[in-house]
């Protein structure tokens, strides 16, 4: 079934997630001849693919946070619309180049984050960072006085795209770290062959600026239950 869900799931911006997670033959398959859901139940990230029956939505249900093309009440009874966005294009295609991205100065205090930076990460950050390592891909940190104020990472990755992800410590937002840390994840991304991809649920306006800031531009839209 996951060769053949491959062969339905496009590389583009929008499946990044679906299809990052049939990529990973660690994830749990669900699925009948109309659709399937993927799952990672270890860090909490499902997709939908297709138009799976109820009964599969229902047999996939847990605690889950899911990604899909369109919402599914029988699966979740709260969806949101998410932005995906990537960095702008060049005559309708993807511009993989650092040049597309304002990135702006690069900042001493972003380092790749490694395993020993986990103690000084929030703490429910560290299994999701830690499988994030675990597996090889790019992280990025930035470190003020001695604490790691805010972190961003591939989520999730494909052969031509890698979805990524930002957590900024509350009390120290507002005041750049994110877009500083998430520049230097972009140019390591750029560098390594693939386009990053930024997804930002409608209602999160901080994740829609920090995305604008850095010369993304709309790609697609997903639904998400969170």
């Amino acid at each position: 079934m996951r060769d053949a869900l491959l062969e339905l799931v496009p590389d583009s911006p929008v499946h990044t997630t679906m299809r990052g997670l049939l990529l990973d033959p660690t994830t749990d398959l669900v699925g009948d001849e109309r659709g399937a859901c993927v799952i990672d139940r270890a860090r909490g990230l499902g997709a939908v693919i297709g138009a799976p029956s109820a009964a599969t939505l229902a047999s996939a249900a847990g605690a889950i946070e899911w990604v899909s093309r369109r919402p599914w009440p029988s699966l979740s009874g709260a969806w949101e619309r998410a932005r995906v966005a990537v960095p702008r294009s060049i005559e309708g295609s993807i511009e993989g180049s650092v040049e597309a991205v304002s990135l702006g100065a690069a900042h001493d205090d972003v380092h790749p984050l490694t395993a020993a930076d986990l103690s000084r990460v929030e703490s429910e950050l560290v299994p999701e960072l830690d499988r994030t390592l675990s597996r090889g891909a790019l992280a990025r940190a930035r470190t003020k006085d001695g604490e790691i104020v805010s972190v961003a990472y591939v989520v999730t990755a494909t052969e031509a795209f890698a979805d990524l992800g930002v957590d900024t410590r509350a009390a120290h937002r507002r005041r750049g770290h994110a877009r500083a840390v998430t520049a230097s994840l972009v140019a390591a991304v750029i560098a390594s062959g693939r386009t990053p991809v930024m997804g930002a649920l409608d209602s999160n306006r901080a994740s829609i600026a920090l995305a604008d800031s850095l010369g993304f531009v709309l790609a697609g839209s997903l639904w998400v239950a969170p």
